[in-house]
């Protein structure tokens, strides 16, 4: 469904240059304003939806309703999260209205703090620049809630997303990213589509989830670890690794690895054996 100038626009350039400076300053915020970009990301959360699935979406830091709106109207039943004030009186006036019924509901809430006990078809977001790493590892905590993740990052934190090895961008990030996500660039977002614009162009993705766990959270804990370790040197031949004191060299041979690749040739299916398997040893 596209949508002219019509609510999302008029209340958007309602926003005042205190408000933009406000969470631009604090959140890293920058309002998305070019509707046939909107238009776009909605058509990508309209195509991620499977009839036999409920529709169920939450959005993340749902700022003026620029994706608020179009959801609603496309039929989602929308979760919205937001935590400024301003952003939240706007956004109670929708809840208040009536209009959308019981297919809308607002929680004041800082995402990384939310732990969600319901599943969503969808998870979507203009997000913050500032929080997008912790943003990331908070959405892989939680992937079995969520389906599909529609977002917007800074263009190179997103590459560095969806980047496989080998690749200079590949690195503990993407690994851990990529084992609970496939994830697939979709659309450029150059700068002029926000206000206020930011320095750099950004990049919608779609992230769908992986049939993937740890065993428990202490496996994850210690995989963390293990992989801001395995990536610190990413130039680094393997053979030169040293492990809580000892050489991973029988690792790589017991798996048929090159001791002479890097980090950044290593994929995270076969980063996570290596780390289960100094695990094991440990034990």
């Amino acid at each position: 469904m596209k949508f002219g100038r019509s609510l999302i626009s008029l209340k958007f350039f309602s926003v005042g240059a205190n408000i933009k400076t406000y969470l631009q300053t604090n959140f890293g915020q920058h309002l998305l304003k070019e509707q046939d970009l909107i238009d776009k990301i909605i058509d990508a959360a309209n195509n991620t939806y499977l009839p036999e699935t409920p529709k169920t979406a939450c959005e993340i830091g749902a700022g003026y309703g620029a994706l608020t709106f179009p959801l609603l109207e496309n039929g989602w039943n929308l979760t919205a999260l937001d935590k400024e004030k301003d952003a939240l009186s706007f956004l109670q006036k929708i809840e208040a209205s009536g209009k959308y019924q019981d297919r809308f509901k607002l929680l004041e809430q800082d995402v990384i703090q939310w732990e969600p006990t319901t599943p969503y078809s969808l998870c979507i977001g203009n997000l913050p620049y500032n929080i997008s790493s912790e943003f990331i590892l908070w959405y892989c905590r939680y992937h079995k809630f969520f389906k599909v993740g529609v977002f917007t990052f800074q263009k190179e934190f997103a590459e560095r997303l969806w980047t496989q090895s080998p690749h200079s961008n590949y690195g503990r990030i993407s690994c851990k990213v990529q084992l609970f996500y496939s994830i697939e660039p979709y659309l450029l977002l150059p700068a002029r589509a926000f206000d206020p614009p930011p320095k750099v162009d950004s990049y919608c993705i779609i992230m769908r989830s992986k049939d993937f766990n740890f065993n428990d959270s202490q496996e994850e804990f210690e995989f963390d670890k293990f992989s801001s370790f395995f990536f610190q040197n990413k130039r680094k031949m393997l053979r030169k690794m040293i492990w809580k004191g000892n050489s991973l060299l029988t690792v790589f041979e017991e798996f048929g690895i090159d001791p002479t690749c890097r980090p950044q040739e290593v994929p995270p299916e076969m980063v996570l054996k290596i780390f289960r398997k100094t695990r094991v040893t440990a034990e």
